[in-house]
């Protein structure tokens, strides 16, 4: 069990094998460890080495001979937060590099449209990652409770911590999505309800920069497309049925019966 909670932190199976010998027999040659771990002496050194650079073990010389020591297990502890806090910076310093980067692909790329296909839950997580680093105001047309999607596990939690990003919204007019819509009353969010009757439209689709990204919860998987023709089409779509939507709210409240249907 707890060799396999190891190789869970990122030990390797013979580095598994040295830090557990040394656990067990205190200070030791290389030699002695090696014969415990049931590896090549040699193997052993290099183990020893990147166990010593991460801190797990110390190491004295006696009489020109190298003792090693495992050190506490709470460094292991410690080991780990350190990594923690230095993925978190960098983390952040990539999140700051992505419009920038994002810029240069669309600058520089060629115009042959592509399409990136995702599978699985990462594979979804991936594209809205990719969808929180748009450049411009982001298209969404979802309906989440006719999917089966929450706020747990759909972009939705995401876009309600970034209020930093434009989101234009059409859901299904559902007592769920009615809810979703609450929060973004003074946000950069717009949100725009729709008839159940007259949408067909099962799984969630977002438009961004020169991209339409299309995502099934129910299928369990995600395409991305790269194509600024495929892109500004669909976008003057839903800047169509915005203002659709608002003539109909406007000619509501003034007593007159929908335009359209």
């Amino acid at each position: 069990m707890i060799k396999e909670k190891l190789r869970e932190l990122e030990f390797s199976e013979k580095e598994v094998k040295v830090y557990l010998a040394l656990l067990e027999i205190g200070s030791a040659v290389a030699s002695d460890i090696a014969k415990k771990a049931k590896i090549k002496r040699s193997t052993t050194y290099v183990v020893l080495d990147s166990l010593a650079e991460r801190g797990l073990i110390s190491v004295v010389e006696r009489r020109g001979v190298q003792l090693y020591s495992a050190a506490p297990p709470e460094q292991l502890v410690r080991h780990l937060q350190g990594m923690a806090r230095r993925y978190s910076v960098f983390a952040d310093v990539a999140k700051e590099l992505i419009p920038e980067l994002k810029a240069s692909r669309i600058a520089t790329k060629t115009s042959v449209p592509k399409v990136h296909f995702f599978e699985g839950s990462e594979g979804i997580k991936t594209v809205y990652e990719d969808t929180l680093a748009s450049l411009e105001e982001i298209r969404v047309h979802a309906g989440f409770e006719r999917t089966g999607q929450t706020e747990s596990d759909a972009g939705t939690k995401r876009w309600h911590g970034k209020s930093d990003i434009k989101i234009q919204t059409i859901v299904l007019d559902t007592p769920g999505d009615r809810k979703r819509a609450a929060p973004d009353k003074e946000s950069l969010r717009k949100i725009l309800l729709t008839s159940r009757e007259k949408s067909g439209f099962s799984s969630e689709m977002n438009i961004y920069d020169d991209r339409v990204v299309f995502i099934s919860p129910s299928e369990n998987f995600a395409l991305i497309a790269e194509s600024k023709e495929f892109a500004g089409a669909l976008r003057g779509i839903c800047d169509a049925a915005e203002q659709r939507t608002v003539l109909n709210l406007k000619m509501a409240s003034d007593g007159f019966a929908p335009a359209f249907g």
